[in-house]
């Protein structure tokens, strides 16, 4: 999946029922960031050893929730995410009441949650798909993208790896293609590994950031098929414009003058580099009030009136605002124009009505001499 617009170039049983376990602990990790600052320092509720038994908690001592989610998200530490849990909610339980009001908020349609440490439960189930959606909104949040990216972390005097070859046989990076690549990967039990790359410098416009989720397969596995696709994503796609700011996206007459409604920015989605023309079809969703049939005037220059769907012929839909190109006024009326009239000449105007009112009084006063002389 390219995350920009959440692209899928490959997929093979993305929508099936898949262990949450490594899901687990990343929601928690997420969901703990939202409610609290990581330099805070917690006592968990009671002593405890991971299952790995790589990492052991004192009620007696106090942890940095920073530690605390490293050791989670890094070393798979199931104490961990417990003791972070109990610290946000009252219980494990009413913690993971919020884990599933976020996935719900973040559209993973096929995931729910029966714990936080992602132990066996027959309820519990995930999809590569929702991992993915989960993954593009995580990073977002910098501390966890810094986490999820980190080669290395310290526990006391215990060293926590996250395990992926290729980070650690490459030095962080990786070159395919002469593209330099910056990885993560987390596996479990469950033989999972989530995999996330971006092919260059942020700031560059050709940069991808591709995300690969590969579930069920041996350690080796993992890595050649990894490799594998993200080799094809380098050799045979490309990261282009496909629309320009400013372009004229649609049409419509407001008020009997014509109005582009054009992009309100630069689009860039991933390609195949051997087709020229990736769109399908188009469709557009107005603001209520700003369709063809409603939209009236005044309306300003830059005004968003809604958003462009460009349905591409891989089947991803690629979605951009839309604005107004131009200023359109209210048209009008007779009276109003006289005003305006008025106001551009207003010391004329003023001597005018002043000469009119001393006409007014001269002939008032001629029409009472004349009544008197009578």
């Amino acid at each position: 999946m390219e995350l920009e617009h959440e692209q899928i170039l490959y997929k093979l049983n993305s929508e099936k029922e898949t262990n949450s376990s490594i899901l687990n602990r990343l929601m928690t990790c997420l969901i703990t960031m939202d409610y609290q600052s990581v330099t805070t320092h917690i006592t968990p509720k009671k002593d405890s050893i991971s299952r790995n038994e790589r990492f052991r908690l004192s009620a007696k001592e106090q942890y940095s929730i920073d530690s605390l989610i490293k050791a989670t998200m890094l070393g798979g530490a199931d104490n961990t995410a417990i003791a972070l849990a109990e610290h946000i909610a009252a219980s494990e339980q009413e913690f993971v009441g919020l884990m599933n009001e976020k996935a719900k908020q973040l559209g993973l349609k096929n995931t729910f949650f029966a714990n936080v440490d992602g132990s066996p439960n027959e309820l519990q189930h995930t999809t590569v798909l929702d991992m993915a959606i989960f993954i593009k909104h995580s990073l977002k949040n910098p501390h966890f993208k810094s986490i999820f990216m980190q080669e290395l972390a310290l526990w006391d005097d215990l060293v926590i790896s996250n395990g992926n070859k290729l980070v650690i046989e490459n030095n962080t990076s990786y070159k395919v293609g002469g593209v330099l690549g910056y990885f993560n990967n987390i596996t479990t039990a469950q033989n999972i590994s989530i995999f996330y790359v971006e092919t260059g410098p942020t700031e560059f416009k050709d940069t991808m950031k591709l995300l690969i989720i590969v579930a069920g397969s041996t350690d080796e596995q993992y890595v050649q098929t990894s490799e594998l696709l993200l080799e094809n994503v380098l050799n045979n796609y490309k990261r282009d414009q496909l629309v320009k700011e400013g372009e004229i996206i649609y049409d419509m007459v407001v008020d009997d003058e014509k109005l582009n409604v054009v992009a309100a920015s630069d689009v860039y989605c991933i390609m195949p580099k051997d087709i020229g023309n990736v769109l399908q079809n188009k469709s557009f969703t107005f603001i209520e009030g700003y369709g063809p049939d409603e939209i009236r005037p005044p309306i300003a220059a830059g005004t968003i009136l809604g958003t462009a769907n460009y349905h591409l012929k891989d089947g991803s839909i690629i979605r951009f605002s839309m604005k107004a190109d131009r200023d359109i006024e209210l048209r009008k009326t007779t009276v109003k124009s006289l005003l305006d009239k008025i106001r551009e000449y207003d010391e004329l105007y003023t001597l005018l009505i002043a000469l009119l009112i001393l006409e007014a009084i001269i002939l008032l006063l001629k029409l009472v001499a004349k009544i008197s002389s009578k």
